[in-house]
């Protein structure tokens, strides 16, 4: 639909609009006073680039943690913690544009005991997201110390990715085993962390965490050379901790029995 009449105004500059996209209705084309074109990228066309972003970084990078079927609307609750996750993730996506304005801590760490759906409300996170036009890393630390150590990827590279995707989702820290005779994995752990809140500060890109540890707990498990390096870049990075007190949803449905 074209409208030349149509006349919209943003930070603080009037435009004219010139096109608009015949599937979403977003704005594609403006004029400025000057009568300078713009041209920019309307919903429809943001979620497809974004989508194409995604199959490659899945392919490459990710630990296909995130299943395209995990939605907030399958998220089950059981239990009273589950209703403080689901609260606070959709919190997180329908007031995502705020969080990536906002340079202080904006990242969520979910933790808990196993099964009590810390990966599958982050999964839920993600996917809402990439239908909106951004795009998520999906890993653990495990696989990424392995991809690097056996050279499947440079950690520049692997650095570059953390510093541009939109939300960077870090899963079960805590179980990654880190050799304390070789201090190869406390360096690559600092960057990853170091390099993402170096991106918050200039970007606002937040980060998801999910660990069956405590705070305290992680604390000893990341330290770098008895130091806190780690632990104060994450304190950096994440502004909210929810901790889950309930137990393995699979346990209150299996029959087995042995």
């Amino acid at each position: 639909m074209i409208d030349n009449k149509e006349i919209v105004e943003k930070n603080g500059k009037i435009y004219k609009v010139i096109e608009r996209c015949q599937i979403c209705g977003g704005i594609k084309t403006v004029l400025d006073e000057a009568g300078n074109p713009t041209v920019s990228d309307c919903h429809c066309t943001k979620v497809m680039k974004a989508k194409l972003r995604q199959k490659v970084l899945n392919e490459k990078y990710s630990s296909w943690i995130v299943n395209e079927k995990t939605t907030f609307d399958k998220f089950e609750i059981t239990h009273k913690d589950d209703n403080i996750f689901l609260e606070q993730a959709k919190e997180f996506v329908n007031h995502f544009e705020d969080v990536l304005k906002d340079d202080e801590p904006n990242g969520i760490v979910f933790s808990g005991g196993c099964g009590v759906g810390k990966t599958f409300i982050c999964g839920c996170i993600c996917n809402s997201l990439n239908d909106m036009g951004y795009t998520y890393l999906d890993i653990n630390l495990s696989r990424y110390l392995n991809l690097i150590r056996d050279n499947v990827v440079k950690e520049e590279d692997f650095l570059e990715v953390i510093r541009n995707v939109d939300v960077l989702f870090l899963d079960d820290v805590g179980t990654e085993q880190i050799n304390r005779k070789n201090d190869w994995a406390e360096p690559i752990i600092h960057n990853l962390f170091n390099t993402r809140a170096n991106i918050l500060k200039k970007r606002g890109l937040p980060m998801l965490m999910t660990t069956n540890l405590t705070i305290e707990q992680i604390e000893v498990h990341l330290q770098m050379y008895g130091q806190d390096r780690i632990m104060s870049r994450i304190r950096r990075l994440f502004g909210v901790g929810l901790r889950h007190s309930g137990v393995d949803k699979m346990k209150a449905k299996s029959k087995l029995n042995f």
